[in-house]
Formats: structure tokens, sequence, C-alpha cells
């Protein structure tokens, strides 16, 4: 069994200060909540005997619960110093963080590195003979699913094909940075999903970032109401071969995560 020795969390990792994974009173397991299986509505017509499926969603994000602490030896126990700090890094921000196991004990990580979104909902200390010899925590990630890495990719005028790996039937929205390379229009169409976006009135060597679940649409031309010439449809990826259409003199780059559901 491939097993974990620390975690990054807000961008600080758990065995830059010394700690490590471990368990208390013979555990030893991650406690993992899966909500992959949705919750269904269903509708029955009058005078029928079978129901019609009416929708279907997630209810709840995932939620696990580890434990951490020093390494054995005879200075294992926390000062309060030092549990002020860690309480600090763990509960400092209200905001989701990004998180991801380290240290494996395997390769695993090289090939599955996945980061999920979470906050810190229950942090309690594990104390022996009075004294504070470890934590354990539960986050709450954002979404029922993990994410993996950044993936970049780099497209320009025509149509171009690449694949995308989602374990999420929801679209995903990439954030964009688009360069115009002439004056004028430009067009982005996904022809696998038949989303699309459309922007007018660019100026040569204007830049654009499209971010949905962030910063919105910036330009780099601060002169330019780029929000009056952008049509206000949001281009997105789908799982599977994604078939990219770009009309205009441009050139994009594209960021994304895809979901992930298996490999915690």
């Amino acid at each position: 069994m491939t097993t974990a020795k620390s975690f990054v969390f807000g961008g600080q990792s758990l065995k830059n200060l010394g700690l490590r994974l471990c368990s208390f009173d013979g555990g030893g397991e991650v406690k993992i909540s899966l909500p992959y299986v949705p919750t269904y509505t269903a509708e029955k017509p009058p005078a029928h005997y079978r129901w019609q499926m009416a929708g279907s969603k997630y209810e709840a994000p995932i939620t696990f619960t580890i434990s951490f602490g020093k390494p054995c030896g005879p200075d294992h126990f926390f000062s309060l110093e030092e549990e002020r700090r860690l309480a600090k890094w763990l509960t400092f921000c209200p905001d989701f963080q990004e998180f991801h196991f380290e240290d494996f004990d395997s390769d695993w990580d090289d090939f599955f590195h996945i980061s999920y979104f979470v906050h810190v909902t229950s942090l309690e200390k594990e104390m022996l003979g009075g004294n504070c010899i470890g934590f354990t925590a539960e986050f709450t990630a954002d979404a029922p699913f993990g994410f993996s890495a950044p993936i970049t990719r780099t497209l320009s005028t025509g149509t171009t094909d690449f694949d995308v790996c989602s374990d999420s039937p929801d679209p995903i929205y990439p954030r964009i940075i688009l360069t115009a390379g002439a004056a004028g229009n430009v067009s982005l169409k996904n022809c696998t999903n038949g989303s699309f976006s459309r922007f007018y009135n660019l100026s040569a060597g204007e830049i654009l970032t499209m971010e949905k679940t962030g910063s919105g649409l910036l330009t780099s031309l601060p002169s330019h109401s780029i929000l009056d010439d952008f049509d206000k449809n949001w281009i997105s990826l789908a799982d599977g071969v994604n078939e990219w259409k770009i009309e205009g003199n441009a050139s994009l780059t594209l960021t994304y995560r895809e979901p992930r559901k298996v490999g915690i």
C-alpha cells in the first residue's frame, strides 16, 4: 500500500515544521468521505408504475481527517508556542487553500499528483499525561473530487484537437490568456461541446486574461472597455477530445485542472 509522510497546505509543508503524518490510539488510515454517488430526483407520472429520472446532483464535498505529530524521541511534546504557530497556519485563512500529500513511499506522487482545495473544519489536540503530542484535523474540500496538477496548452489560429481526461460531467472553464496578433475580432469555439466566446475591436498586441471562476475578463489596454466588446459567453472544456477553432489573428494559452475521483 502506498502511504504518505507529509502534506502541503496553503504552500506550507508539514515536514518543514519537523512534523509527519501519524496515528493515535491504534489508527493508521486516513478517514475519507467520498461523496461520489449523487442524490437523484425521481418523478412518477399519474397512473404509471415506473419512476422517471428528473435530475441528480452531488450533495456534499470531500471531507477527510488526518493526524500528525513529531517523530518519536525525547522532544516529542509540543510547546505552547509550537501549538499556537501550528494552529495559526491551519486556521488563519478562512478561504479554501490548496492541499496535497507528499513524501510517498513509492513514485505514486510522480504520476498521480492530486490536489484538493480545502479549509480546516476541526482541529483537535492529542494529549498524553497533560502534554500535547499531536493534532487531528478535519479538512473539507470545495468539491466532491480532487484536481490534477495545472495543465497548460498553447493554441493558435485554426483548429486544434487535444484530449481532456475529466472524472466529472461538469464543464471545465480554463484560465485563458489571449494575445491579439492584429487589430480586429477574435472568435473561439469548442466544437466538441458547442461552447464559444467572441471578442470585438481588439488592438494588435492586446492581451486578454479570461477566468470565469476567478478575475473574470481583463485587458492589457485600460482604454478598451472590453466588457462592451465581449459576447458574455464563456468557452469551456469537456471530457474527451476537444476540437478548438480560433478565427481571427490570435494565440492562446490555456491553463486548467482536470477533476479526479481516484488516487486519494
